[in-house]
């Protein structure tokens, strides 16, 4: 994987110190590398094992991945995650794409969201707002395309910070 996406870790390894946060229920963690992705989206059975549009995101600083786990299981997948640089969540997924607890999690994550907003410089204030761009890109392509499973499920998905 790192022969194919040269620079991968350095990206995960940039972001860690922004994006690795901890609650009392919940903890979310950057993977070291894609090959942990790909593991954590087959564990997962959802598309983040078995795309790599999502390798491509990483790279070009538009979106990241990481990982929610149950802070007493940290190292059983829960949710996967992807966020974007200013911490606006595009997708949470869990196991075969479902959502257990979401309730629950929505919590945490809006917690997450404004901890990230406190540790963003002014490079990743500029990667927000390109990638704020390319996800309105993306869906009004899946509503050309009138994708109305894919797009309403990002929808319900996407959470901005507040």
């Amino acid at each position: 994987m790192e022969e194919k996406y040269p620079g991968s870790g350095t990206v995960l390894a940039g972001i860690k110190p922004k994006y690795e946060y901890e609650g009392e229920h919940f903890r979310i963690t950057v993977p070291a590398n894609f090959y942990e992705i790909t593991l954590e989206g087959m564990a997962l059975h959802h598309c983040v094992g078995n795309t790599e549009r999502y390798f491509d995101r990483i790279l070009q600083n538009e979106t990241y991945i990481c990982f929610l786990r149950r802070a007493q299981e940290p190292e059983k997948p829960f949710y996967t995650i992807e966020v974007e640089p200013g911490g606006t969540i595009r997708q949470h997924r869990g196991m075969y794409d479902m959502e257990p607890d979401i309730e629950e999690v929505k919590p945490f994550l809006r917690e997450w969201q404004k901890e990230i907003r406190k540790r963003m410089k002014d490079q990743d204030h500029e990667y927000a707002r390109i990638s704020a761009v390319k996800r309105e890109e993306n869906l009004e392509e899946l509503r050309q395309k009138n994708n109305t499973r894919v797009l309403e499920a990002l929808m319900e998905d996407l959470m901005e910070v507040v």
